[in-house]
């Protein structure tokens, strides 16, 4: 997009140009979409049938190059920001792994105990293969990213669905929880929507009253979204709520394949760019869900599902949950993938998925 113009210049061009805006509107077209483009001076009509693009989302900042025709604007191509196609990672000489587990839902009745005994039991090496003890042996750090606890009225009759119905004594229980993991793993703790935090992105990290409640060291409490560099690694780890939002505004999207919607937002390097949609987002003065720095792991969880995969040398990690489904999770169409732990090895970025 070098030698991108304004949109007021544009009109006045009967030749191909680029211009950026970001999407006003989209409308349905023949064939296609009017997608109504702005920037800081002016808007303009963007005809873009279906076969140059049909992944335009509200909110999106993106690239056109066309020409105007009458009143439109007939786009040629649509260009996102997007992440490098090629990048260099750093890697380690020694093996150190990282430990990816979201969505513990402490304080519900669904909460998956006996599989969690069995997680405990690995991470202190005292069950699984040579391999598997292996790689508990070489874990440093282990990243929690969102819905620690089920929380209180975080959905309608919630209620009926809680074993400990004080948010409190759901922190309490967590922290007796992470105390069984080997002291010398550093924890880092990040809010959810079912967290004790605003409800709006970007969430702050839990305040000081429920913080004081873990007594275990090694615990970095972050917010949501958060970067992270860890050794050579740099992180983006995020919760996931607009996982949701991507599903249901982009065509062959669906929230339980949460690896293809990361790779969306990599591609618009903005985590949430829909204002008004299912997720709620705080109108701050700075955006801070905007990816700026390309991570070399990208983490979320939201959506209960475990997988891992990857997107021009970035590691996508959409970290397990430990909580049975729920009937609002049925009638969500969430369909959980329990009781799985990710680990990524430092020295050569390399993943594992181990189920319990």
């Amino acid at each position: 997009m070098r030698g991108s113009i304004g949109i007021r210049k544009a009109k006045r061009i009967n030749e191909d140009v680029p211009i950026i805006g970001i999407v006003r509107e989209i409308k349905p077209a023949k064939n296609g979409f009017i997608v109504d483009v702005e920037d800081e001076d002016d808007c303009i009509s963007v005809y873009v049938s279906k076969d140059v693009d049909s992944s335009i989302m509200n909110d999106e900042v993106i690239g056109i190059v066309g020409r105007k025709n009458k009143e439109l604007f007939i786009a040629k191509n649509i260009v996102r920001p997007d992440i490098p196609i090629e990048r260099k990672r750093e890697t380690l000489k020694e093996e150190k792994y990282v430990l990816f587990i979201s969505d513990l839902h402490v304080g519900s009745k669904s909460f998956l105990e006996e599989e969690w005994r069995k997680f405990i039991r690995w991470l202190n090496g005292e069950s699984g293969n040579e391999r598997q003890k292996k790689a508990a042996s070489k874990i440093k750090y282990a990243i929690i990213s969102g819905d620690l606890v089920e929380g209180v009225g975080v959905y309608p009759d919630q209620e009926k669905d809680l074993e400990v119905e004080d948010v409190y004594e759901q922190y309490k229980w967590l922290s007796e929880k992470l105390s069984e993991f080997p002291p010398d793993i550093k924890i880092v703790l990040q809010p959810g929507n079912h967290d004790a935090v605003r409800p709006p992105l970007p969430q702050p990290p839990l305040e000081r009253d429920i913080r004081m409640l873990f007594k275990r060291g090694g615990i970095f409490f972050v917010g949501n979204p958060c970067y992270l560099q860890i050794d050579n690694a740099t992180i983006l780890s995020y919760h996931g709520q607009s996982i949701q939002d991507f599903a249901s505004n982009l065509p062959g999207m669906n929230q339980n394949n949460p690896t293809k919607i990361m790779k969306e937002m990599l591609k618009r390097r903005h985590i949430a760019p829909i204002y008004g949609g299912i997720t709620s987002l705080a109108p701050e003065r700075e955006d801070y869900l905007v990816i700026d720095i390309v991570p070399d792991i990208f983490v979320t969880g939201h959506v209960h599902v475990a997988c891992i995969e990857s997107y021009r040398g970035v590691i996508l990690v959409n970290a397990s949950a430990w909580q049975k489904q729920t009937d609002y999770q049925k009638m969500m169409n969430l369909l959980p993938d329990p009781a799985k732990a990710i680990v990524v090895n430092l020295a050569n970025f390399n993943g594992s998925l181990i189920g319990f």
